[in-house]
């Protein structure tokens, strides 16, 4: 058990930050422990921090909560470090190339490769290095999955750098005011889309769109290798404060219709079928209004998402469509929108099965935590300290003294007597204690005084009938 790897993660590319802990296993997968949310408010919009302080106490607020959550099930556990995912607006993608020659009939080693890895980790572009995208290599201009132990003059490593605004700053300010520690950053949406997407439809060619709270991820792999990766400043949840500006409606009456109706692309909600009118504190909605309002929104988000696909090239050639991910990727029709647009076909986001614990568990494919167990998958080192359990010692048991045997001596006494004593066997009170060993010595002196005067007058007295007298 204290040679488990267990991992910890915030992952705060919106408002509301979501924690989890989540253990590695043996085979490579990972299964999660437990997992814990916190609002963060206005600290943080669109997944950029604006305000330090706060975003520290949301962090140690949530860390805390997953403390308490952990003392069952790991209690001999404390949380030491912790990985932050981020994806603010400001990311998005620049492509990076590293170069090495090698000698006259060298081969490709590891080496090699970790030279390049460390070249461009040394790289420093105008704005701040987030994350980095696996590279492609090319041996002799020649490109190859596995380069190892080919011969070669020179290999090249094309990586995918993701910037952005001084995000690892932020972060490590936050995490001091908690009194954290920062085991890494990862980037969240390419964390999401390493998780969710298999090499078959990285290789085909695909889309990957995350629908978050604050903000649209768009990843778009091509070849086997992350072609553009970008993060838009708009999302579902411009929506919900649409409705409530141009309906008058509270957040959850707002949020209840967005959900409720949804796209309807004809004019018509997801009740359409049986035309109701749709009352909220006894005033009537009007749902042609409600459809215009939500469907003009979602296909502003859907043309910024074309954009940014459309700069890696041809849209058609991406085989294996688009892939929905995030916590409100499932508003109703949002598919059909999606693939009128692209003409591409559309599917929803799983974890891969290799990474996930089949444990019944499913927090790993629920869209709220999607996210979280993707960064659990990513991260390597451990996160948590073993602490033994604290065992009571046993308090000493008492030695006993062995009783003290006396032997007879000569002259009536036992050891440690005066055999000379004139009171058979007294020691006269010097093993005695104070308080009546020294009464018994001086009335001991008293008596043989008393006695050797009495035997000096015997030897002086004249007999009273002396012949001669």
């Amino acid at each position: 058990m204290a040679d488990a790897k267990y991992i910890v993660v915030i992952d705060m590319e919106t408002s509301r930050f979501v924690g989890m802990v989540g253990k590695k296993n043996e085979d490579g997968t990972v299964s999660v422990v437990t997992a814990e949310e916190e609002n963060a408010g206005d600290s943080v919009r669109r997944g950029n921090v604006y305000h330090k302080e706060s975003t520290g106490m949301s962090m140690k607020r949530l860390v805390e909560k997953l403390k308490n959550k952990m003392a069952d099930k790991l209690p001999d556990y404390r949380i030491e470090k912790v990985y932050v995912g981020v994806g603010g607006q400001s990311l998005h993608s620049i492509k990076h190339m590293e170069m090495k020659h090698l000698a006259l009939n060298a081969t490709v080693s590891e080496n090699d490769l970790r030279a390049l890895d460390e070249q461009c980790r040394a790289f420093r572009p105008e704005m701040d290095v987030a994350g980095i995208a696996p590279p492609v290599y090319y041996v002799d201009s020649k490109r190859v999955e596995q380069p190892e132990g080919l011969p070669a003059r020179q290999i090249e490593a094309h990586y995918g750098l993701i910037v952005g605004q001084p995000v690892r700053n932020q972060v490590t300010g936050c995490m001091e005011l908690a009194r954290l520690s920062l085991a890494g950053l990862l980037v969240s949406p390419l964390a999401l889309a390493e998780a969710t997407l298999g090499r078959e439809e990285k290789e085909a060619g695909c889309v990957q769109i995350g629908f978050h709270a604050g903000v649209t991820s768009v990843a778009v792999y091509r070849q086997g290798t992350l072609a553009h990766l970008s993060v838009i400043p708009l999302s579902l949840q411009l929506i919900t404060k649409d409705l409530m500006t141009a309906l008058n409606v509270r957040e959850p009456d707002a949020e209840w219709l967005k959900t409720t109706y949804g796209l309807s692309l004809t004019g018509k909600g997801k009740n359409a079928d049986r035309q109701e009118k749709i009352t909220i504190d006894d005033r009537e909605i009007d749902p042609e209004r409600l459809s215009a309002l939500i469907e003009g929104r979602v296909k502003e988000i859907v043309e910024n998402v074309y954009r940014q696909v459309q700069l890696t090239g041809d849209i058609a050639s991406l085989e294996a469509g688009i892939v929905l991910a995030g916590r409100v990727s499932g508003l109703t029709k949002l598919p059909e929108l999606l693939q009128q647009r692209f003409n591409l076909e559309v599917t929803y986001a799983t974890v891969r099965e290799e990474c996930l614990e089949r444990n019944g568990d499913r927090t790993g494919n629920d869209p709220n935590y999607m996210t979280a167990v993707s960064l659990l998958i990513q991260a390597t080192e451990n996160c948590l300290q073993y602490i033994p359990p604290y065992v009571v010692p046993e308090e000493p048991k008492p030695v006993e003294t062995p009783d003290v045997v006396q032997t007879p001596q000569r002259g009536g006494g036992t050891a440690g007597q005066d055999p000379l004593g004139p009171f058979g066997g007294s020691d006269g009170g010097i093993n005695e204690p104070k308080s009546t060993g020294l009464d018994k010595l001086f009335k001991r002196i008293k008596e043989i005084d008393f006695f050797m005067d009495d035997r000096e007058m015997r030897k002086t007295k004249k007999p009273k009938n002396e012949p001669g007298k």
